[in-house]
């Protein structure tokens, strides 16, 4: 079984909201947009691995964590492999940039490729098209930080406190 990890990344947008952040493929702008994410490697901890794909894949360093939102199972043809992902909530400050690109460093399959990056909030969710393993699972009831909430500026904060803790979807991982 292949481990891997997603950053749920949120930010308080300048003109109001709560933004995630998806990437898009320079050089393919047709695949669906995607969260940062990845494998695991062996001498990993899931949450060690998810801080250093979103520095490998955004550059960002300064994120941080809210909590684990849950794992989800499934198998992926494509790579022919059952796959087991660890899902995690970040917030980051406000002061981050609205948009940018960035190559992938580290020695994963798209080091070397260039992401375009972008914040969506949930009144731009339907216009976008975002890749269904991802999609799935930008609701209130697994993100109620991103529909509900207004998260602080910037760190040092305490963690989000939701007042209705979210149910964990229980769908295959796409």
């Amino acid at each position: 079984m292949k481990k891997k990890v997603a950053a749920f990344i949120l930010r308080t947008q300048t003109q109001g909201g709560i933004g995630l952040l998806l990437h898009s493929f320079a050089d393919a702008p047709s695949i669906p947009r995607r969260v940062p994410g990845g494998g695991v490697y062996s001498e990993e901890t899931p949450e060690q691995a998810v801080y250093r794909e979103v520095l490998e894949e955004t550059g960002l360093a300064q994120i941080q964590l809210v909590r684990k939102l849950g794992v989800q199972h499934c198998y992926k043809p494509y790579i022919q492999a059952d796959v087991e992902r660890h899902d995690f909530l970040f917030r980051i400050p406000t002061a981050a940039p609205d948009t940018w690109e960035y190559q992938v460093k580290g020695k994963g399959a798209d080091a070397g490729e260039v992401f375009q990056y972008h914040w969506v909030t949930a009144d731009q969710l339907d216009r976008i098209d975002i890749d269904e393993e991802y999609r799935r699972f930008i609701t209130p009831d697994y993100l109620p930080e991103m529909f509900e909430y207004c998260l602080p500026a910037s760190p040092p904060n305490p963690p989000l406190q939701p007042t209705r803790s979210a149910r964990l979807a229980r769908s295959a991982c796409g």
